[in-house]
């Protein structure tokens, strides 16, 4: 905008001097136009923020960070976004480009907890296929998530690990809170070569939630039940935020071993004996009970995962 004021200027001088010749009402239009020529030369420009061909689709939706790949496809095929069906075409194929990726299976989960949480609008190409369009998606979410992961250097462990890590740390910080503190225990516990003991990865096997697991949920046979193997399971558990990732990156030395989600509150309480975790987890209970009743501590809720569940209506 400035190298159009010289312009300004030298028409200015050239309508005064053209102004001396003419009578004062002339001269009064000349300069209320030249006002007005400088006003539209003030006014800020407006550009769209982004160029979208009219004619493309978008590709509206989001990813929840503590959700499974299960539950994001079944609300993207809901909202025709994308199906479970051409999801699980997606899994079958190769993507050399993304070596965080695991190999090629016949399972959505292949993708369990790789994408970003977030709001998304992808521009979506006049006239693709289905499978196309949901190739368009995908490529798009594996270059937001490579560039993520490009982040991580510290070597005490893989990618992969880290991932899984993460994805375990953000389902037991259910108030998003502790991330770090999380990932200590866990890290303590790897160290020690001992079972992780997590809820939300039985939970995950068992496709279903209960406030306080029963011994008999804890003896499923499956290879994400790490209160029976030792160390990780075989792959992530739900999509997780960036803390929960940075956790595992940058996790401090503390000497806690075990911790206990207050469901009343969602905070949790860590400690390095079992005695104080016991006692604390007793208290948690009692809480629960005062809440939610004495019904509904042991109680199935098919539709959630590792998630608070309703408030009883007063009576």
């Amino acid at each position: 905008m400035i190298f159009l004021f010289p312009l300004v200027r030298n028409l200015i001088e050239r309508l005064a001097r053209i102004g001396d010749k003419m009578n004062t009402l002339s001269r009064y239009t000349h300069c209320i136009i030249v006002i007005f020529f400088l006003i539209i030369l003030s006014l800020p420009q407006c550009r769209p923020a982004a160029v979208v061909d009219p004619e493309s689709d978008i590709a509206a939706f989001e990813i929840k960070k503590g959700e499974r790949v299960i539950d994001l496809c079944r609300r993207m095929e809901k909202s025709g976004v994308l199906s479970c069906s051409i999801l699980k075409d997606l899994a079958e194929k190769s993507y050399p480009r993304f070596t965080f990726l695991p190999g090629p299976a016949g399972d959505i989960r292949r993708f369990e907890g790789i994408f970003s949480p977030g709001l998304y609008r992808i521009s979506l190409p006049p006239g693709f296929s289905p499978l196309q369009k949901g190739e368009v998606i995908l490529d798009y979410l594996l270059d937001k998530c490579g560039q993520r992961y490009s982040r991580l250097k510290d070597p005490s462990l893989a990618l992969f690990q880290k991932i899984i890590l993460a994805s375990m740390v953000e389902k037991e910080a259910a108030g998003g809170e502790d991330y770090q503190l999380v990932a200590s225990v866990f890290r303590n516990r790897l160290k020690k070569k001992g079972t992780l003991g997590s809820c939300p990865t039985v939970e995950y096997a068992l496709g279903y939630h209960r406030p306080f697991l029963l011994h008999k949920d804890l003896e499923i046979q499956s290879p994400y039940n790490v209160y029976k193997n030792r160390g990780l399971p075989p792959g992530p558990i739900a999509f997780f935020s960036d803390d929960a990732l940075l956790a595992t990156e940058y996790t401090p030395v503390t000497s806690y071993y075990f911790f206990v989600l207050d469901w009343t509150t969602l905070k949790l309480s860590f400690s390095i004996t079992f005695e104080e975790h016991e006692r604390k987890a007793k208290i948690a209970r009692k809480k629960f009970i005062e809440k939610y009743g004495a019904g509904e501590i042991y109680r199935v809720f098919p539709e959630l995962y590792y998630e608070p569940i309703p408030v009883p209506e007063e009576k």
